[in-house]
């Protein structure tokens, strides 16, 4: 296979199609019941780590609102991650409080006995299958190994996907859905491992034919070539896991009113996002940079069928324990996970209880 070369002159044309008008901004929903957490122990301090993803953005609203003020803690610190590995190595060193995380991290953590439990989901179905057209039409008619061996009679050689390095959340899904299909990760295909900013400009220059990845690159590329397909959800790993909110267990142990309230301001989040997809896309912008989502992508990708943002942690629970079996039959792990070592329910519960608006 020939070495991947990416260059700027690349990155530029991509964002030459990118000239789209936003759409007006509307003004965000009213939450009439907002009221600081009730007299109960808090903490001094909160670290609250967050990455850069488009699937956490509820934390990046309700930083902006300044909701977290609710929570009475007077000195709160923001911890900006871009990948999920160095986040966990801090989470595990006890230098993070409260994580906004993809759902890869999550499954580690228990598997390494990290004290932490996730108390809320952000968004399911994540990540997209996006092709050229000559594969696209093969799949789209044989959903089967058999349209893989197709291409490959076709173009005298196999289809080369990229995605994130191995073993991340989006190249687990890869394997998973290729495996499902009754195709070979390692004999029917070739996966070109790759880091996430040079997705976009790899496909567009013809060095890949597909790519597995979540928004806003699926937007990048499908606004920069319109013949590109993409699979989505039920198409791709039907309820795929996104990302959650997880608190490290001393934290829920000694200040549960805290572990509520932020629940609720989370919920909270969801819910207007939801309601108000121009915020979002403001929101968006303003959390990954304009100079990397321009705020006439971020509406676009907002309204992605990849962007389904959900709070009830139980909407992750069958498919992460799928994801987590596939990764012990693979030996990353000697054993499945029991769910209850990954999630709490309880604090979901109380505020849909006192609040059943904000339920997904």
């Amino acid at each position: 296979m020939k070495p991947l070369v990416v260059t700027m002159s690349v990155i530029v044309l991509a964002l030459g199609f990118l000239q789209a008008a936003a759409q007006p901004v509307s003004k965000p929903i009213a939450v009439d019941w907002v009221t600081p957490v009730a007299d109960v122990p808090r903490p001094a301090k909160l670290n609250i780590g967050y990455i850069t993803n488009i699937f956490i953005t509820q934390f990046a609203g309700a930083r902006e609102k300044g909701w977290y003020d609710e929570l009475g803690v007077k000195h709160i610190e923001f911890l900006r991650f871009t990948s999920g590995s160095p986040m966990l190595q801090a989470i595990a060193a006890g230098k993070i409080d409260i994580a906004y995380i993809g759902s890869g991290p999550v499954v580690t953590a228990a598997h390494q006995g990290v004290p932490v439990k996730s108390v809320a989901a952000t968004s399911k179905d994540p990540y997209a299958f996006i092709a050229i057209d000559a594969f696209a039409d093969l799949y789209a008619t044989n959903r089967t190994a058999a349209a893989f061996a197709a291409f490959t009679k076709q173009a005298g050689r196999k289809l080369q996907i990229g995605t994130a390095p191995r073993f991340t959340t989006p190249d687990v899904l890869l394997h998973m859905w290729l495996v499902s299909l009754g195709a070979s990760p390692e004999q029917d295909v070739d996966i070109v491992p790759m880091g996430t900013d040079q997705l976009v400009a790899a496909m567009l220059a013809g060095q890949i034919d597909g790519v597995v990845y979540g928004e806003p690159q699926i937007t990048l590329l499908r606004q920069a070539n319109p013949r590109f397909k993409a699979f989505y959800g039920k198409d791709f790993v039907p309820d795929s896991p996104g990302g959650v909110v997880m608190v490290q267990q001393r934290l829920i142990d000694q200040y549960p009113g805290i572990v509520e309230k932020l629940v609720e301001i989370h919920l909270r989040a969801n819910k207007l996002f939801n309601a108000d997809k121009d915020f979002f896309a403001r929101t968006v912008t303003r959390l990954l940079g304009e100079e990397f989502l321009p705020l006439a992508v971020a509406q676009a990708a907002v309204r992605s069928p990849a962007i389904t943002m959900v709070t009830n942690p139980r909407t992750l629970a069958d498919t992460l324990a799928a994801y987590d079996a596939f990764l012990v039959q693979q030996g990353v792990w000697p054993k499945p996970l029991k769910i209850e070592e990954v999630f709490d329910y309880r604090f979901y519960d109380a505020v849909v209880a006192k609040h059943p608006e904000l339920a997904d």
